[in-house]
């Protein structure tokens, strides 16, 4: 849930990557502005070429940061990641992630 002024940004950060292998790390950025007063969702798709390297037991890491960012001094903003205003969706996890899986050649 996001409730943004006219002059609040919310911006959100997220990278991937794998334990012990930062060289490829996908970084993605999305923007809500205000104003704004309501749920949001951001999707990131990672390109078909992210695995972890054959033979590797790692661990897929995943840093997603948010940001409040006003060009107006009076605006305010608030943002609470893990909630919504939905009721139908008050009692699942809103954090969803896909993951597929692929043979080793």
């Amino acid at each position: 849930y996001a409730l943004l002024e006219l002059g609040v940004t919310l911006k959100q950060t997220s990278s991937y990557w794998f334990a012990g292998f930062v060289s490829d790390k996908p970084t993605f950025q999305s923007v809500l502005y205000g104003p704004y007063n309501g749920d949001y969702t951001f999707t990131d798709t990672l390109p078909s070429t992210f695995w972890s390297p054959c033979g590797a037991s790692t661990t897929l890491n995943i840093n997603t940061q948010l940001a409040l960012i006003s060009s107006n001094a009076q605006a305010r903003g608030q943002v609470n990641p893990t909630s919504t205003l939905d009721p139908k969706v008050l009692d699942r996890d809103l954090h969803i992630y896909g993951v597929n899986w692929r043979r080793c050649n």
